[in-house]
């Protein structure tokens, strides 16, 4: 018997994308899910129309629904502990809003992992696609990373990544007694959940399990998309570094080089978005060109490191 799960859709201004992630949530193949579908007080959310449309197309797999329209922005941490109050599956998932679910039997599967690993948290694949889905520009993490995930001890993990994440909260899934455990996410950055929460759980010795399979389609464009990283994202990224990570890691000298490394490399990033959109790179292969060899000009080093990775992958 399938056991009750819980999708969360967090949702802040993703009125052209919503329908799409909700439409990737109606045709899954597990049949029994709670669906939860929280907006942080965009002004043109409409509670009434989007619990209409679910009810509408349901075909009998969401068996419990709630939506609900905060009437204060809350953050986007805030927003997600909010909802869970609401939770009553026994596995937690999170899908934004502008993402969608890779194909019909990710939960199936997702939870078939869950029951035969005995695993409390499960991260699997994200396909980083273009803004409107339809090109596959990368697959995160990186072969490398993922081996990491699989191989290292927690404590062995916890070095590795204390210079930057990479098992994302879009293709992170976990027990309600897990979450429990955490104690919610913690609500001290309120943009970022999934970093301090897989950090956390890293430094008590929980395992975190590779499932081999991509389950999102990750829309680039968001505020996490590390070429859209802002100062107010930094300053954030700065008190997790300094409270969760700084006071941890074995090696505090090889901790700072890597997170500054990670904060330069963000920094070019979205310099590279900014030119990517004067240029006018997605309108023709000339374009593109230019784009790269302005690229190569402005960052040289990160140019090939990044081509480096790319052939890697």
């Amino acid at each position: 018997m399938e056991p009750l799960i819980t999708v969360v859709t967090p949702s802040y201004h993703n009125a052209s994308t919503i329908y799409d992630t909700i439409d990737s949530v109606l045709n899954q193949s597990y049949k029994k899910i709670q669906y939860i579908v929280t907006d942080d007080c965009t002004p043109d959310f409409d509670k009434e129309e989007i619990k209409n449309y679910i009810l509408s197309r349901n075909r009998g797999n969401i068996v419990d629904l709630t939506v609900i329209k905060n009437p204060q922005n809350l953050g986007t941490v805030k927003n997600l502990n909010n909802a869970l109050t609401e939770a009553k599956g026994i596995y937690l998932f999170n899908i934004a809003a502008d993402d969608t679910f890779y194909d019909e039997n990710v939960l199936i599967d997702w939870v078939d992992e869950f029951e035969k690993t005995d695993a409390q948290v499960i991260t699997a694949y994200r396909a980083v696609c273009s803004t409107n889905l339809k090109q596959r520009l990368n697959i995160a993490p990186t072969k490398k990373e993922a081996q990491f995930i699989r191989t290292l001890t927690p404590r062995e993990l916890f070095d590795k990544m204390s210079g930057s994440n990479f098992i994302f909260g879009c293709c992170t899934a976990r027990t309600m007694q897990n979450y429990k455990l955490l104690g919610g996410y913690d609500e001290r950055y309120p943009l970022i959940e999934d970093y301090p929460s897989n950090m956390k759980l890293l430094r008590q010795d929980v395992r975190i399990h590779f499932m081999n399979r991509i389950v999102i389609n990750y829309r680039t464009g968001g505020i996490s998309g590390i070429g859209n990283i802002n100062e107010v994202y930094l300053q954030q990224a700065d008190s997790i570094f300094l409270n969760e990570i700084l006071p941890y890691a074995s090696d505090e000298q090889l901790a700072r080089k890597k997170y500054e490394r990670w904060k330069k490399e963000c920094k070019i990033l979205a310099d590279n978005a900014k030119t990517a959109k004067k240029i006018g790179k997605e309108k023709s292969s000339c374009r593109r060109f230019i784009y790269y060899l302005a690229i190569l000009i402005k960052h040289p080093a990160f140019f090939l490191h990044a081509l480096k990775n790319k052939i890697s992958r």
